[in-house]
């Protein structure tokens, strides 16, 4: 079984895995579908692509909204917290809405193991605009076409330490080196980033804008984020995230490196 939150939910409360066709080449997808590319069996089976970004975030200038944005301390926390869909630490506001709770060491499995359609379907909780709800959404609305876009990703973070306060600054960037691999990038990285994360309408609820945390905002008064229960939404968001830089590649099995090392040619089959 998948890790908590690392698969498809099931009624029963278990995380079944993502079919391996959705990660590996040469493998069926959950449609029993198979990848015809690179155009030799051997080559790409068990292979993969590999999307790389540099992403510069401009924490300094998230400060600086949720300062300008929030009545005090105490609703800045709370309105950084629903931006994410966390809280600082980590802790998904689906379970803890209201404070923050601390995961240790032997509760760290836990800290993914949650649901939004089962347990906050309207995002009283946790804003159905958020970012986590954007990427990952798990069993909302329409479970079975969700785990059709899954990633695998990891990010490795550069710049120097976390910035606590504006004033902490040192003037050096930070930001992630974001990696993820996919079976097609076209249906899930690029699906992601086109209709989860910039998206207007989420899952047939129109009027959500895009992600506040990694969408192309700008600045501008319908750069918005609706909470719900309050008046009115946050707006003129700014670009938080920017890419530096990226690129796709073709990750190739251990066997097929050892051919390629060898000399083999991979000569392209008819689908």
């Amino acid at each position: 079984p998948a890790p908590p939150g690392g698969g498809t939910p099931r009624r029963d409360g278990t995380w079944p895995p993502v079919a391996p066709g959705r990660i590996f080449l040469g493998h069926p997808d959950e449609d029993g579908l198979r990848a015809i590319q690179p155009a030799n069996a051997e080559q790409r089976s068990n292979g993969t692509y590999m999307v790389f970004r540099k992403l510069a975030q401009d924490v300094v200038g998230f400060h600086h909204f949720i300062q300008a944005s929030a009545r005090d301390k105490t609703h800045e926390q709370a309105l950084a917290a629903k931006m994410f869909g966390r809280w600082q630490n980590g802790a998904p506001m689906v379970r803890h809405p209201r404070q923050t709770k601390w995961y240790g060491a032997s509760e760290r499995h836990l800290i993914n193991d949650f649901r939004f359609h089962a347990e906050d379907p309207h995002g009283l909780r946790c804003p159905v605009g958020s970012h986590v709800r954007r990427v990952n959404p798990r069993d909302q609305q329409l479970r079975d076409v969700a785990k059709r876009h899954r990633i695998l990703r990891q990010s490795i973070p550069y710049g120097g330490e976390l910035i606590e306060r504006p004033e902490d600054w040192d003037g050096e960037e930070r930001g992630l080196l974001f990696i993820c691999y996919n079976a097609r990038i076209d249906a899930q990285f690029e699906f992601i980033q086109r209709e989860w994360i910039n998206g207007g309408e989420l899952f047939g609820q129109v009027g959500l804008d895009k992600c506040p945390i990694t969408g192309a905002n700008g600045g501008a008064l319908a750069d918005a984020f609706q909470i719900p229960g309050s008046p009115a939404a946050v707006t003129h968001i700014p670009r938080l995230v920017l890419t530096r830089g990226g690129d796709y590649f073709f990750v190739p099995s251990l066997d097929a490196l050892k051919g390629l090392a060898e000399g083999k040619p991979f000569v392209p089959q008819p689908a």
